[in-house]
């Protein structure tokens, strides 16, 4: 059998976080053995503590590595996610499962400008402003932007956001709201493009807009992961029962049917979408039968908000009919020979043209 030794973990700070948010710990590194076996504990269990450190305050994480104990801390709903998918990074490890390691290193640390950023983590959101028309009216205070009459991109900026924040950070975020709500303020050059806005028969100007959302969108983005991770769990113990209790046994399964496991949780039923130029490249996930997830990659790839809107529409109207379901329906065809119509008379963007590919398998990807 194994000898188990603890070992600690490194405490990196970042001096990235906005003001007046609280900034985080997140584990760096694995530096080295501290400290004996504890007694009473099983040999065969093997144990490993972790030291966290915030400004003043440590907290030390003991692990027992096997299955049971991943799993009970996963569906345990009073253990935090972050604590939750440090076991979850110790179990990786073990298992040598590299894509497992690394999807929890994203979450835990977040996901950095050049990294592919999951479906769940964008969010659709709320733009609100303050409208006024002096001096004749009091200012009008969150009243909805109008993000249909705003250009393409600015829309889907004041429509969606893109969480990239780590597991700790969002868990801290829905401690700090304030009545359960995140606001993100519009810069001011976006609030330009906000046209005059009609209020009860008389034309306002919108000063300030904010972005904003409900932290049951953030508490979304946890459950997703942590139920991610759980699903693996549950899926090797059930592949492996005589095999999921020791440390030598869970570095023993066959790596090619643990990593098989593994992808279809994080990257089954997703497909990743990339387009653009040397300047510029956007990465979107995929979801199968999610329209909204659909719709945000291909308006990432330059397909023009009214050509999503058709798309949503056919895709709405096939929904109706069960002989449809995951086939390409006449209605879709059609979308398709109209979009390719457009491309050949150069009436939509040259990306257009180029990304016909990766449309072609966002769509198949959402009917699969």
């Amino acid at each position: 059998m194994q000898n188990s030794t603890p070992i600690q973990c490194a405490v990196a700070q970042s001096d990235s976080a906005p003001p007046g948010i609280p900034i985080l710990p997140s584990i760096t590194s694995i530096i080295k053995p501290t400290a004996p076996h504890s007694p009473g504990l099983p040999r065969w269990i093997p144990e490993r503590a972790f030291t966290l450190a915030a400004g003043t305050e440590t907290r030390t994480l003991t692990f027992h590595m096997n299955l049971r104990d991943a799993q009970d801390a996963l569906a345990d709903t009073s253990v935090a996610p972050s604590t939750a998918l440090l076991k979850a990074k110790v179990l990786a490890s073990v298992l040598r499962a590299r894509e497992l390691r690394e999807y929890v290193d994203r979450e835990l640390r977040g996901y950095a400008e050049d990294e592919p950023v999951p479906a769940y983590r964008h969010l659709s959101i709320d733009s609100v402003g303050t409208f006024v028309n002096p001096p004749h009216f009091t200012p009008v205070e969150n009243h909805p932007v109008p993000t249909s009459d705003l250009p393409d991109e600015l829309k889907v900026w004041a429509e969606t956001y893109v969480c990239t924040d780590s597991i700790g950070m969002i868990e801290q975020l829905i401690r700090i709201a304030d009545e359960h709500m995140i606001w993100m303020p519009w810069p001011h050059e976006n609030v330009a493009f906000i046209p005059e806005t009609d209020i009860g028969g008389y034309g306002f100007r919108c000063t300030h807009a904010s972005r904003c959302f409900s932290t049951e969108k953030l508490q979304g983005i946890l459950d997703n992961v942590r139920n991610r991770v759980l699903d693996i769990v549950l899926d090797l113990a059930e592949r492996f029962p005589e095999q999921q209790e020791t440390e030598q046994q869970l570095s023993s399964l066959p790596s090619a049917q643990v990593q098989t496991i593994v992808n279809n949780h994080i990257h089954g039923n997703f497909a990743t979408i990339a387009a653009g130029n040397a300047v510029q490249q956007s990465v979107v996930n995929v979801e199968q039968s999610n329209i909204e997830s659909l719709v945000l990659a291909l308006k990432n790839l330059g397909v023009p908000n009214s050509d999503c809107k058709e798309l949503r529409a056919a895709i709405e109207e096939d929904s109706r009919e069960a002989s449809t379901k995951g086939k390409v329906s006449p209605s879709v065809r059609r979308w398709f020979g109209n979009l390719a119509a457009k491309a050949a008379e150069k009436s939509v963007e040259a990306g257009v043209v180029a990304a016909l590919p990766h449309i072609v398998d966002a769509v198949s990807k959402f009917l699969a």
